[in-house]
């Protein structure tokens, strides 16, 4: 089997001298730490699992800058490297384990990374995720899976449009805790695949009023606009250079304070923070209005923020993590069904956002269009299996 692992070069451990005994491809990398190599197939490891064929596996930039951070330091980390990256996988299920009763071999299969709130691994609605496992092997042509992490996905619907379903369902999670505050002004910092995602969802869930995208990327634009955005104000590297257009937007005026610089006097009821970044989270602090809510729905390990503007305009931080049995239109549902429902009904861009897929060999291009988009026009990037 065929499958791309992740370890650090210095990583001495007893597994990755074991892992060294199979064939590694050892051309000199500019990812050192990615190997391409040919592994066994995993086995199930009880009863209650199934194996996937992989059809299709996002590649994240979120998920490849943060596996160095997830080890470094980390003593006590359940996975040891080499470990093989991919959570967002689609595939067909070609082997159950006896305990496994609501699926059968040939079903079309979206693998859920949330790590489940109740022992029985179920998810209980209302509850928030305990976290997200960065390793569901989605970069192999097999991967292994437990029945309660799996869901059905129709044959009818593309890789293509499948592959935007876990966006999708981050950013409804995120529209609805930012969306609960009741906000009569929005603006969405950032103009990736995930402040595409929000504005769509903002619009799916019906909020009829302006939706003010600042974002930096030329190539996205156009996509913000079918997403259902009012204005786009290209992101500025110096906060002072941008910040009178975004006033002039929500009527209102920029100040110096002492204290932490430039802000406006009023702003955003609700900013979705989408970047995961510490400029994008200054500037996310600066357009809120005092009082306001500023929604964290990417986190890239931030390293240094001034939190001045945070605690002097009594800002409200809300985090949106990934997503679970959400709330919507009257009743509960897992988010991945509600997104099911709305790119069936055409409410959601589906498969064009999808701009570049690559076969596992490639996958040093691969991880380069993800983590630097722009010069490549990029917007969701995929390993295709199939």
């Amino acid at each position: 089997m065929q499958a791309l692992s992740y370890r650090h070069v210095e990583d001495e451990s007893i597994i990755s001298r074991t892992l060294q005994k199979f064939s590694w491809n050892r051309q000199r990398s500019s990812w050192p730490d990615f190997q391409l190599a040919e592994l066994p197939r995993p086995e199930l490891p009880d009863s209650n699992w199934v194996r996937i064929e992989v059809e299709i596996a996002g590649i994240d930039s979120y998920e490849v800058e943060s596996l160095p951070a997830i080890f470094e330091g980390s003593k006590h980390h359940a996975a040891v490297p080499p470990v093989i990256p991919g959570t967002e996988v689609i595939g067909f299920i070609v082997e159950t384990g006896a305990d496994v009763q609501s699926y059968r071999e040939g079903d079309r299969v979206l693998i859920d990374p949330i790590l489940p709130y109740a022992r029985d691994g179920s998810r209980r609605h209302g509850g928030f995720a305990i976290g997200a496992s960065a390793f569901m092997g989605g970069w192999a042509q097999e991967t292994v899976a437990h029945r309660t992490r799996i869901q059905k996905i129709s044959h009818k619907i593309s890789k293509e449009t499948a592959m935007l379903i876990p966006t999708y369902a981050d950013a409804l999670h995120a529209c609805l805790r930012g969306l609960a505050k009741e906000p009569k002004t929005i603006a969405v910092v950032g103009s990736g695949v995930c402040a595409i995602a929000i504005t769509a969802m903002l619009r799916y869930l019906d909020y009829k009023d302006r939706v003010i995208v600042i974002g930096n990327f030329p190539h996205t634009p156009d996509w913000l606009w079918d997403a259902g955005a009012d204005f786009i104000v290209r992101h500025f590297e110096d906060v002072s250079d941008g910040l009178e257009e975004v006033a002039a937007i929500v009527e209102s005026d920029v100040a110096k304070i002492d204290e932490f610089g430039l802000m406006l006097t009023g702003g955003f009821d609700l900013v979705f923070e989408t970047t995961g970044t510490d400029s994008g989270l200054d500037l996310a602090m600066r357009v809120a209005k005092p009082g306001g809510n500023v929604v964290m729905s990417r986190h890239r390990h931030l390293q240094s923020i001034n939190w001045s503007p945070f605690f002097f305009r009594e800002l409200t931080l809300v985090s949106a993590h990934s997503h679970a049995i959400e709330s919507a239109f009257g009743k509960p549902d897992h988010a991945f069904n509600f997104i099911i429902k709305a790119i069936k009904s055409g409410n959601v861009i589906g498969g064009p956002l999808l701009t570049h897929t690559f076969d596992l060999s490639d996958f040093e291009k691969a991880l380069t269009v993800s983590t630097n988009p722009v010069p490549y026009n990029a917007i969701k990037v995929a390993f295709s299996m199939q």
